[in-house]
């Protein structure tokens, strides 16, 4: 999160601080003394240090493609409850399969099967959340995702023409939305053979597992 700083008027010690701490009251490290924290930085200052930490935290590929002087308004990664779940719902899956064959006494290697599967496929959820990246800025849409082989689509915001909302069983249970974002070429929906193979859908980007509002405000 963004720092903040802020200083004791008794004895003139620097506190730096979390922006969501404004305001509230703490003891003061050098002296002991209340201080309320109130930020000494502009507003400049802090919008600066926010795109800072989203800068941080973009994957080096996706870095490289934006322009310094684009302004980064989202940057996020679909949910970490959305893994969560999933991860879950694999390993839940495995353990009613693997029950009839226990019952069964058909081994345990049957059991190790069911699990070793259980962990692959966990392992490739994972890295397919990791490689998932999202980024709004002031002039482009960046979508990053893929397990093996990871594909980078760019569309501008200012060609984007429909915004397709979707929510899926999982997405509701956790209110979340995928966010379709076409442009005047794509007409609003995939077609052809090749609207199911990520990253050849032209004219089209998806946000998968995110909350659609902090999305669809960014476009005008």
């Amino acid at each position: 999160f963004p720092m903040a700083k802020s200083h004791c008027e008794k004895c003139g010690q620097n506190i730096e601080f979390d922006n969501s701490m404004i305001g509230k009251e703490v003891e003061c490290p050098s002296c002991g003394s209340d201080v309320i924290l109130e930020t000494t930085q502009s507003s400049s200052e802090i919008e600066q240090a926010e795109n800072d930490l989203l800068i941080s935290q973009i994957p080096l590929r996706l870095k490289e493609l934006i322009n310094p002087a684009e302004e980064i308004l989202y940057s996020s990664r679909p949910s970490r409850s959305s893994l969560i779940l999933k991860v879950i719902l694999i390993f839940l899956s495995s353990a009613i399969l693997a029950y009839p064959v226990l019952q069964a006494g058909l081994g345990l290697i049957y059991i190790i099967t069911f699990l070793l599967l259980s962990a692959i496929g966990a392992i490739i959820v994972y890295f397919k959340w990791k490689n998932t990246y999202y980024i709004i800025t002031d002039s482009k849409t960046f979508v990053m995702s893929g397990v093996f082989n990871v594909y980078i689509k760019i569309i501008r915001n200012e060609l984007i023409q429909i915004i397709s909302i979707n929510t899926g069983m999982i997405d509701r249970w956790l209110k979340l939305n995928s966010v379709q974002l076409s442009t005047a070429g794509q007409g609003g929906g995939s077609s052809g053979i090749f609207a199911f193979v990520p990253g050849l859908t032209s004219g089209s980007v998806t946000l998968k597992q995110v909350i659609s509002r902090d999305i669809i405000k960014h476009y005008k």
